[in-house]
């Protein structure tokens, strides 16, 4: 069977189909290009550390030496309704994947139906001459009668899939297992990236609140003190009303570092995929003391020997946009195969009849059809239709390429910005350590000095503040060491799926 439309176009048509129908597969899905020339090292890379690798994403958050963050990560990578997500993506990819390759083999389908004839009026049994002069119509006294019908029979049909129409949904279908597999790989890295980034924030809301409490009673003690100097005529009134402006602001300050403990517990719940947060992970006293530092040259050893060509096979990111690009590639070439025409071959065989063989319905009883052949649909013309659909799948794959090659210069800015983040903040955290170790001498001997009535009550308030800012300060720069390792751990694609 052949189906178009025939204008002008048509005897041309005819003509390249004689020789078309004899090759299969000549259209293929168009490759990538070739990603951007990239660097042969790092820019920002750091000195020191051997190289180290993972073979699973909670062996990084075990390095770290913190048992409670390795165990959340653990806890979150296998509980987390985003990961599961993604991985049930994969299943259904894979599944389409099966589909699509068996949407070219031959198909068999069977069938029946059953139908009852009634008749309602008729002559057949009745002898009419016996009711001749009697006024009655003898087709009325007729009984109804009833016959079944059934109807049985099978179907093919196999599309042979020509020029490269086979080919494209295949690579389509493989296009979108690879994407799956990828958002798989870059849910889990996110997910525990997420998981760092919220602990250490846990951490330093725990170390600020402990600090502005601490800060708050030494500020009580102090308070006291300048009263005691007031009723020995030593301090004024003024000096009373300035010194308790502090504790309150310090508590005050501390009522946000509790808030923010309690956000950043709530965060991690949703993250693990459990309802309400985990009290347990709470440092107790000492959280200044319990902040996840970052080991020394950790960055370097994370780094490796290796090169920004490496981020192709690391980054997730970069895997979703090459499979962003074979799924444009394979939708131009299922445009192109549009162009030609489809073969199918088919055939069916029907029989239909009635329960006790010939009847007045099938006087030569049971009725056996069939039919074999090929069923070709040939474009003819479409006012350029199909034509402007490839055109639009083209444009579609090079736009894809292009974010290919965007994504891979993003990848490597991100490698080298969080290079220099990390850096930048362990040496940030080395001169605030300093700064706070003298920032405490400073307040030592001003108290003595305010004890001893050789410095004014203003010098020491202002030493306290000096500590309490320097110590502020330190809390947030080891926040940031810590989140710079783990954004470079990211950036560097962590360690890929677990499926």
């Amino acid at each position: 069977m052949v189906s178009g439309s025939f204008g002008r176009t048509g005897i041309a048509g005819c003509g390249a189909l004689v020789v078309a129908v004899f090759l299969a597969g000549c259209s293929a899905p168009p490759r990538a290009e070739q990603a951007p020339s990239l660097p042969l090292g790092w820019t920002n890379r750091p000195g020191g550390g051997d190289a180290i690798a993972y073979e699973r994403e909670a062996e990084f958050w075990r390095r770290l030496d913190d048992g409670r963050l390795a165990t959340l990560v653990s806890r979150s990578l296998s509980g987390s309704p985003s990961v599961m997500q993604a991985v049930e993506r994969v299943a259904a990819a894979r599944a389409s994947e099966d589909a699509a390759a068996a949407g070219f083999l031959p198909g068999f389908s069977v069938g029946g139906n059953t139908r009852i004839r009634r008749t309602l009026r008729g002559r057949q049994g009745i002898d009419a001459s016996a009711f001749q002069g009697l006024g009655i119509d003898a087709s009325s006294l007729t009984p109804p009668r009833t016959t079944g019908v059934y109807e049985a029979g099978f179907d093919t049909a196999w599309e042979l899939g020509l020029f490269g129409r086979r080919e494209a949904v295949r690579a389509g279908a493989e296009a979108d297992t690879a994407f799956a597999v990828a958002e798989v790989a870059a849910a889990r890295t996110s997910l525990a990236s997420e998981v760092g980034r919220t602990y250490a924030a846990l951490r330093a809301a725990e170390a600020r609140e402990e600090l502005l409490l601490g800060v708050a009673a030494s500020q009580d003690r102090l308070l006291a003190l300048v009263r005691t100097r007031r009723t020995a005529g030593l301090a004024s009134d003024v000096d009373v009303e300035r010194a308790a402006v502090s504790p309150d602001r310090s508590r005050a300050t501390a009522a946000e570092a509790t808030a923010a403990i309690r956000r950043a517990l709530q965060r991690l719940a949703v993250l693990a995929g459990e309802g309400s947060p985990d009290f347990m992970l709470l440092s107790g006293p000492g959280a200044a003391r319990n902040q996840p530092r970052v080991p020394r040259h950790l960055a370097g050893a994370l780094l490796g020997d290796t090169v920004p060509a490496d981020l192709l096979r690391r980054r997730p990111e970069i895997w979703r946009a090459e499979a962003a690009v074979l799924r444009a590639g394979a939708d131009a070439g299922l445009a192109r195969a549009d162009l030609w025409p489809r073969l199918t071959l088919g055939g069916n065989l029907t029989a239909s009849g009635t329960p006790v063989g010939a009847s007045a319905f099938s006087p030569l009883g049971p009725l056996v059809v069939a039919g074999l052949g090929p069923n070709l649909s040939i474009p003819i013309f479409d006012w350029g239709q199909r034509r402007a659909v490839v055109d639009a799948r083209d444009a579609g794959f090079r736009a894809a390429t292009a974010a290919y090659r965007l994504t891979i210069l993003g990848s490597v800015e991100e490698v080298e910005v969080a290079l220099a983040s990390a850096a930048a903040a362990a040496r940030r955290t080395d001169l605030l350590e300093r700064a706070v170790a003298r920032a405490v001498g400073t307040v030592r001997l001003s108290d003595t000095l305010y004890r001893s009535g050789l410095a004014t009550l203003l010098e020491r308030l202002d030493a306290d503040t000096a500590l309490l800012s320097a110590q502020l300060e330190l809390v947030s720069a080891r926040e940031d060491a810590f989140v710079s390792v783990v954004a470079l751990h990211k950036a560097l694609g962590g360690v890929g799926p677990e499926t």
